[in-house]
């Protein structure tokens, strides 16, 4: 006698098949300590030690934050919405577990009862917590961060303004070398020109010039140099410092 042929088992029964995961199952979801730990990597990479936090580190960092506030958003609008029902599905106890506590396993549907739904507010309560808590620490530590761009930047406004007298400084110090260069200069020439006066007996010929049995004063008839009008060509006598240049 044959066998009666087998039916396909219908989509929604018990026997239908199902379709197994593949290998290696779904990809796990990275926890908050990951996702923090990965933000300070990313914030702490744009940080130079010279200038400070970037602008792409900031918006890093308001990117993570904004994040969690649309997380606990979410969150804190769901717990409300649950608060509001008197009865909450085992499906909807299951997602609002996996999605507060990702590292748990999956647990079979079970009929719900009062003590889970509490446990459950419970979790969601503590998880928002603990949330408010992350999100208080990293605000402290942005605030950290802000202070130090600041302080990065206000040294760099110094360290430009040292630069600027710097520069002046040296400028100053190259036109100081070039004067003593001058004066140098100077001094060398009036050593070479410190006379008291130039001039010749004549002033142009021949003419009898001694000697001469009387002691008489020599004048010198032709005055080539007379600075100060300190000779007198007349006399011969000179007037003035012994030191003065003539």
């Amino acid at each position: 006698m044959p066998e009666p042929a087998k039916s396909a088992p219908k989509k929604g029964s018990k026997k239908a098949v199902t379709k197994t995961a593949g290998k290696g199952g779904k990809k796990k979801r990275k926890t908050r300590k990951e996702s923090y730990a990965i933000y300070v990597y990313k914030v702490l990479k744009q940080v130079h030690p010279d200038t400070g936090i970037s602008s792409k580190a900031m918006s890093i960092m308001n990117s993570f934050v904004n994040d969690i506030f649309e997380r606990i958003a979410s969150e804190a609008s769901r717990l409300a919405h649950y608060n509001k029902r008197s009865t909450i599905t085992s499906r909807e106890i299951q997602t609002a577990v996996r999605l507060l506590l990702p590292d748990q396993p999956e647990t079979p549907l079970q009929p719900p009862c009062p003590q889970d739904i509490h446990a459950v507010l419970r979790e969601m309560t503590a998880s928002l917590t603990e949330q408010k808590v992350e999100i208080r620490s990293l605000k402290e530590h942005n605030k950290e961060l802000v202070a130090k761009l600041k302080e990065a930047e206000s040294q760099k406004t110094e360290i430009d303004k040292l630069k600027q007298q710097l520069q002046d400084h040296a400028a100053k110090l190259e036109e100081l070398e070039t004067h003593k260069s001058e004066v140098v200069e100077l001094k060398q020439e009036l050593k070479v020109t410190q006379v008291a006066f130039s001039a010749s007996l004549l002033d142009q010929g021949e003419g009898y010039t001694g000697p001469f049995n009387t002691q008489s004063t020599l004048v010198f008839n032709h005055v080539v140099t007379n600075t100060g009008n300190a000779y007198n060509k007349h006399t011969g006598w000179r007037s003035g410092a012994f030191a003065s240049r003539y």
